[in-house]
Order: structure tokens, then sequence, then C-alpha cells
């Protein structure tokens, strides 16, 4: 495990993206399958490569629910989450090794988790409470009538996982075994879209009552193959998490075919950083023995 710490500080250019044609807004707004252009030079000549075909633009694919907005506004009761102005922005890189040695044992969102409980282990207080994650899930493929492969777009679906903090907190397998179990149900019922779909994300928005740790990016963005011409990037931060309290997570610069590398990012105060690589490092370690 190999992790990198800096004050979170403005950047010297930077944006703000948002799209209405989904029901939620992904932090990395470039697709892989859209993403992708050919390298071009100056020298005359042919081009090394024909361009690809254009991305499907059609706002109409996905149509909008008329009442998404009423129902985020009206079941919005968690409070901001912390602003701290030194909190540091630190990434955490799951290597081949490390993965290779958890795969039989936990994905790498629970690892997430798993990780995220050391920040509420052992305080009186979550007696009682819950924790909850929420992540996104490409939906994509299950679409009806079938979404054009060239679509440029988000088309995710929200999982909510939640389950007792002191359960996720609990040292050894049975915390392990509360964060699988929590995201396993989160993903099945993501996945599972019905008459009361809705009805179900309106009672998980109203049954959060702190701030949920939540996901923003994925591994199968492959943010690294991206290349407008210039190159591929040589580091990808998702800057909104020190605002957003939400934890990123992209293929490392290693690539991430066949699980190579993860990088997972989060920006915390100083005391609530050197905790959670505390616990990162003693998960990973005992995930690896």
């Amino acid at each position: 495990m190999a992790a990198r710490c800096w004050p979170c500080r403005p950047p010297c250019c930077c944006g703000r993206r948002r799209r209405a044609a989904s029901p939620s807004a992904s932090p990395c707004t470039t697709p892989p399958a859209t993403a992708r252009a050919p390298r071009t030079s100056s020298t005359p000549g042919p081009p090394s490569a024909q361009a690809p075909p254009p991305p499907v633009i059609d706002r109409t694919s996905i149509p909008e629910r008329e009442d998404i907005h009423h129902v985020k506004t009206r079941t919005t009761n968690s409070p901001d989450p912390d602003v701290v102005d030194s909190k540091l922005l630190t990434t955490f890189t799951l290597s081949r090794e490390n993965l290779q040695s958890i795969r039989d044992r936990v994905s790498a969102a629970a690892c997430c988790l798993r990780g995220a409980g050391g920040d509420v282990e052992a305080e009186p207080r979550n007696h009682g409470r819950r924790a909850h994650l929420v992540f996104a899930t490409d939906l994509r493929s299950r679409m009806e009538p079938h979404i054009p492969d060239k679509y440029l777009g988000n088309c995710i679906g929200t999982c909510f996982a939640s389950a007792p903090r002191m359960d996720i907190a609990a040292t050894g397998a049975d915390g392990l075994f509360a964060a699988c179990a929590a995201i396993a149900a989160a993903v099945d019922e993501g996945m599972r879209y019905d008459q009361g779909y809705w009805d179900r994300c309106r009672e998980h928005r109203a049954e959060v009552t702190t701030w949920p740790l939540s996901v923003a990016g994925s591994p199968r963005f492959r943010v690294y193959d991206v290349d407008f011409g210039f190159g591929s990037p040589a580091k990808v931060e998702i800057v909104s998490v020190a605002k957003t309290g939400a934890m990123s997570v992209a293929e490392g610069r290693g690539g991430c075919s066949g699980g190579i590398e993860i990088e997972v990012g989060i920006a915390l105060s100083p005391e609530r950083m050197e905790r959670f690589r505390r616990c990162f490092r003693d998960e990973v370690a005992w995930l690896s023995s």
C-alpha cells in the first residue's frame, strides 16, 4: 500500500459540470467509450489513426422524471459535510500484490467501507447509529430500449448501503462480513428496477441524518486511458472530494486490466487522516495475511 498526502489548495484552473440527463451526476464526466481521441501531430502526412465515430448526443435517450427535482429537494434532510480549511487530500494505492491477495476475500468497494470504519471505531456516540454508503452503478446495459454504446452522458443508478456503525467497526471477520453484506444488499437492490424503486430512494434519503460516505468515480472509467492529443494524464485527482467528503476511486496509473492497481482518494482533517491511514494500513495487512 502506498499513500501520498498534501494540503488541499485551490487549483489554478478548474471547472464544474453537471448533467440533467441522469439521476445523479458522476464526478468523472468523460466516459471511456467516448473520451478517447486519436493523437494528432503538426507534421504533414497521413494521420496515424483514423478518428473514431462521433458520440451520440441525444438527451431524449434517457427521459428525465418530471418529479426528480421535487423528490431530491423534499427528502434532503442531511447536513452538509464537514468543511475544514486544513484538510489533507491523500491518495492510497492498492498495488497488484494487494489486490491479488485480497481478491478471494473482499471486493474493492467493501474494502473502502471497511477502512472507513476506522473513522468511527471505538467512539461511544456511534452506539445505535448507522453508517451509510452511496455509490453509483452503470445501468446502460439494463436500459430498455437499449442505450447506444456511444451515448455521451451518464446512465447510472444509486446503490445505498447501510449498516450499524459498531458492526462495521468490529475487528476481524465480523466487521468485514457486515461491510460485505451491506454492500451486496445495496447492489442487489440498486440493480433491481420495479414500481417501488423511487419509493425506496425516498425512504433511503429520509433515513439519512448524517452526511453519508459516497464514492466518486469508478475503476471502470479508465481515466488514465483518456488522450485528447497531448498524451495520457500523469495523475488524476477528483478535487471535489475536498468539499463533498466523498471517497474517490479510480484505476491506478499502472492500469486496471485484471485488477492491477486501484487508487483511493479522500480528504480529511490531519487527525482523522492519520486515524484513517492507520486503519487502512492495518486492514490491508490483515486481509493480505
